[in-house]
């Protein structure tokens, strides 16, 4: 009789990526373009506010640019280093104290002290969301998100003029950035969720390997 091994690869060829993660990373993606698409269209209530020049208020849009641009690539080493989920989550949370920051900032330098954490948060996260979805999806699944985070970025510059301009309206040109806390913590919570779920399934897939290895073996 032939022997014929089957390998786990082909046994989970067929199976698909949930695409739970894949809304901590668009959302992701969106809070750094929400954050920029909404600052042009605050920064005349800043003005009124703060008492400075327009170019005082487009000061921190400039800084959130540079701290992105120059520190991109120290957010890859440090994904690479200590893991893109763990490096994702911190610097969510940092970006979610700069947008309380900017929020109530009392005044222009804290503002744009604001915007430079956001860089730099955004410097971290820009790097994580492609080491995420690489880990996550591959094939036809990975080209599809790599569609989609471009799409939410688009999104995420439509809401930003929309949900800006409205509470601008009627509350505070910095309120919109309230919106982008709101996000960051539902990123929080969904990779959690997504932690303590990818460990019982390891578990789980650890125990069902055990159980079947000495099934591999198929006679024919």
């Amino acid at each position: 009789m032939a022997t014929q091994a089957i390998s786990i690869g082909d046994v989970h060829q067929e199976e698909r990526a949930s695409w739970v993660p894949m809304i901590a990373i668009a959302s992701g993606q969106m809070i750094m373009s929400f954050n920029v698409a909404s600052l042009p269209v605050a920064m005349g209530g800043m003005v009124a506010s703060f008492g400075v020049p327009p170019t005082t208020v487009a000061t921190g849009i400039v800084a959130y640019s540079m701290l992105v641009a120059g520190f991109v690539m120290l957010g890859a080493k440090l994904a690479q280093r200590f893991g893109a989920v763990q490096v994702f989550r911190v610097a969510v949370v940092l970006f979610l104290i700069s947008q309380i920051a900017m929020t109530f900032s009392p005044t222009a330098s804290v503002m744009i002290s604001a915007q430079a954490l956001c860089g730099a948060a955004g410097a971290v996260i820009v790097p994580s969301l492609v080491a995420l979805i690489a880990e996550n999806y591959a094939g036809c699944q990975q080209a599809t998100a790599l569609g989609a985070l471009g799409s939410a970025r688009a999104a995420a510059g439509v809401l930003a003029f929309v949900v800006g301009g409205l509470l601008g309206a009627c509350l505070d040109s910095r309120c919109s950035n309230l919106v982008g806390s709101d996000s960051t913590l539902g990123d929080e919570q969904v990779f959690s969720a997504l932690e303590h779920r990818s460990d019982a399934a390891s578990a789980a897939e650890c125990a069902g390997l055990r159980a079947e290895r000495p099934c591999l073996a198929v006679y024919g």
